[in-house]
């Protein structure tokens, strides 16, 4: 992430991110106060390039590639320094190519526009392994067309993060989403996953796929006091318990489970995460990440 500041006035950010790997995405925000008002705007921009695995019977039976070029407009409010509400739209090009799979399955391109509202309050201590405070992410949409699909379809999504300190050394924190589709089918791209690191670690990445879905988990982190001062930050093991299910009606959801174990170091680069997860069923996946672990 490079972010510029007070380009063009006081006040103003423009962030710029850039992610390489299995999952490509360049994106761009230029984020401007109006006056010396609370009130703001957010010009936006993006391109993404990513894996969409299918899974059966916990068996991958086929991936695509797809790619999503997107531009946006957001106007909202910071309402204190921690939190802010915005609404906006979205209009965009997706394609998605099958790679791995049944020559059968197809393929499929077009465009798409959105309209959304988006709530975020964010009082972390930390940027790295918070040790106190709530992260919460709220967010309203509407699709009035998605590329595969013809159909409208509201979303609402909520995900959160909460830590407290229980001593000088140790952290307890609790993680957790929903997602619903308010009783429609979402097209491949609109739907809600889940699989991978506090996300059901026990499965692969986006290993469940559906309208809508409820994940919760919880867990511990120790500072051992072991890591050198001289790399900048401090050391965490740490073990949690998460369980959920991703499904198209409440009636159909299966609860799925697992427990993680692992280390997180923080750096002047950012942390670095180790760890592993077993699901109820006994398989076991190895992760391991540098950036961001916790937002």
């Amino acid at each position: 992430r490079l972010t510029l500041f007070d380009i063009g006035r006081y006040g103003t950010e423009w962030r710029n991110d850039l992610m390489i790997g299995s999952n490509t995405l360049l994106a761009t925000e230029y984020y401007r106060p109006l006056g010396t008002t609370r009130f703001f705007v957010a010009p936006r921009a993006s391109y993404e390039r990513r894996r969409i695995n299918l899974f059966a019977d916990n068996t991958r039976v086929a991936e695509y590639v797809g790619d999503t070029i997107q531009a946006g407009f957001d106007v909202g409010m910071s309402i204190n320094p921690r939190s802010e509400v915005r609404a906006g739209y979205t209009i965009g090009y997706q394609s998605v190519e099958r790679r791995i799979g049944d020559p059968l399955l197809p393929n499929f391109s077009g465009g798409f526009s959105a309209a959304s509202m988006r709530y975020t309050y964010d009082d972390l201590d930390k940027a790295q392994v918070p040790t106190n405070g709530l992260l919460t992410r709220n967010s309203l949409s509407y699709y009035f067309d998605s590329a595969g699909a013809e159909l409208r379809i509201a979303q609402f999504e909520t995900r959160n993060f909460a830590f407290h300190p229980l001593s000088e050394r140790n952290i307890v924190f609790g993680f957790g989403g929903v997602g619903t589709s308010f009783g429609r089918t979402a097209p491949l791209l609109q739907q809600f996953t889940l699989g991978g690191p506090f996300r059901l670690g026990g499965y692969g990445y986006d290993e469940f796929r559906a309208s809508n879905y409820i994940q919760a988990g919880a867990g511990i982190l120790h500072n051992p006091d072991f890591f050198p001062s001289f790399l900048g930050g401090k050391a965490y093991v740490g073990g949690w318990y998460e369980g959920g299910s991703a499904f198209e009606s409440f009636g159909s959801a299966n609860y799925r489970q697992s427990v993680s174990a692992g280390a997180i170091l923080e750096t002047p680069f950012g942390p670095v995460f180790l760890g592993t997860s077993i699901n109820e069923n006994g398989r076991g996946r190895l992760y391991f990440s540098f950036g961001r672990v916790f937002r």
